[in-house]
């Protein structure tokens, strides 16, 4: 496949998690502007706002489910052409939405009604940017899964860089008045540089030598539900340990520790940086170590460091605090690099946009976009800084035990194998 096919998917892939991203780093301002009327209490506004946030993720497996049957049944392009336009038609569109002040609890409808269809159809477009990258080259799977992955970090390291520059630049005022929604305006030209690289793109090799299923739906839930329910555990840390770095740790740092909002956002985009350079390093060693092995691995940092380090995250000096975070980056880095090339080994062809697609959303949209909601309302019930550190060392324990699950039967798997040859 031509390496400019490949370039040109992940193109549209990071313009369309701009467009999705941009609500989470703008999530202080919604709070105020939306909820704040209602709730008279600013964390609690603040875990509304991160509610309509994690609302935009439950309708993932839903785009997962509608673009995956496209993708399974008539090509991977399909779906890849008709989001780019169609996501940023609705980014722009929050733009223009009225405020509580101005309409009241109407406008809380629009704003959940616009993130509804900005994650139905996320849900469709990541998958389908990791499926085609990955079926780009079957020798160097784990490498172009990773790219896929650098994609949606790309995507929000562009949000995270908008809301930085726009904290910086303007007062106070006009961000809750005018500038947020200027920043939403900002996905218009980006999405039609999206969707007409995109008609240049040509079909996925793979896709093109296997037969389709006549319902590719219906054969992932009835025939394979142990694969389903094994994709969603692996991904379950990946998705929570990611927004728990780079979504909740802004606004902890911002509302629990009192940094400033435009210091906690350029920090946030430094170490996204990072987190984007260190992903196709990994995903290159995972390709020669294997998959699961280093999934294993992961799942071991996360389980033994996790409390460790939001302690000084919570409680630490400013250099503790960003050294804290810089090692959570690098773990999540190697996370991003496992998981796209291990689903896309782990799935057959003829279903693997579907179940890629219900995996990953439904891991993403179930529980990295509750994330933030869940480490806040641990926060606001418990009154214990460390509760979020310890939510996240129990989800790496889940994670473990699915993957030594999976890697059993890939041995059992084996087996079989030799003793039939």
């Amino acid at each position: 496949m031509l390496l400019k096919n490949r370039i040109f998917c992940g193109v549209g892939g990071s313009i369309e998690w701009f467009d999705f991203a941009l609500y989470g780093f703008f999530a202080p301002i919604f709070s105020e502007i939306f909820f704040l009327h209602s709730y008279k209490n600013k964390l609690i506004a603040l875990i509304a706002a991160y509610l309509i946030f994690a609302v935009g993720f439950a309708a993932r497996p839903l785009g997962g489910l509608i673009f995956g049957y496209l993708g399974d049944k008539y090509g991977r392009l399909i779906p890849l052409r008709i989001t780019p336009l169609s996501i940023t038609f609705f980014t722009a569109l929050m733009a223009f939405l009225p405020t509580y002040k101005s309409i009241g609890d109407t406008a809380v409808v629009l704003l959940i009604f616009t993130r509804i269809l900005q994650g139905i159809l996320l849900g469709g477009e990541f998958a389908g940017n990791i499926v085609y990258l990955c079926e780009s080259s079957s020798q160097w799977k784990y490498f172009w899964g990773s790219i896929g992955s650098c994609t949606g970090s790309f995507g929000i390291i562009l949000a995270s860089i908008t809301a930085s520059l726009f904290y910086f630049i303007f007062l106070h005022s006009f961000m809750y008045e005018y500038g947020w929604r200027i920043a939403f305006l900002c996905s218009i030209p980006l999405g039609v540089i999206a969707f007409f690289i995109r008609l240049k793109m040509l079909e996925s090799p793979e896709f093109l030598a296997k037969p389709s299923y006549k319902n590719p739906i219906n054969e992932s839930v009835k025939h394979h539900k142990k694969l389903l329910f094994s994709c969603v555990g692996i991904i379950y840390l990946h998705a929570t340990s990611f927004y728990f770095v780079f979504i909740f740790l802004p606004v902890f740092l911002n509302k629990i520790r009192h940094l400033q909002e435009s210091a906690a956002l350029l920090h946030n985009t430094i170490f996204l940086l990072i987190h984007l350079c260190l992903i196709p390093v990994f995903g290159f060693i995972v390709n020669i170590v294997g998959g699961l092995k280093s999934q294993i691995a992961i799942g071991l940092l996360f389980l033994f460091l996790s409390v460790p380090t939001f302690y000084f995250v919570a409680y630490g000096t400013e250099i503790q605090i960003f050294a804290s975070i810089f090692i959570l980056s690098i773990m999540t880095a190697i996370n991003a690099a496992i998981i796209p090339g291990l689903l896309s080994s782990l799935i057959p062809t003829e279903i693997r946009y579907t179940l890629l697609a219900l995996s990953f959303n439904i891991g993403f949209g179930i529980f990295g976009g509750t994330t933030p909601l869940i480490a806040l309302f641990l926060l606001d019930k418990s009154g214990k800084m460390l509760l979020p550190g310890v939510y996240l060392a129990i989800v790496a324990l889940v994670t473990l035990v699915v993957s030594n699950m999976a890697k059993i039967r890939e041995k059992a798997y084996e087996i079989r194998k030799l003793s039939i040859t």
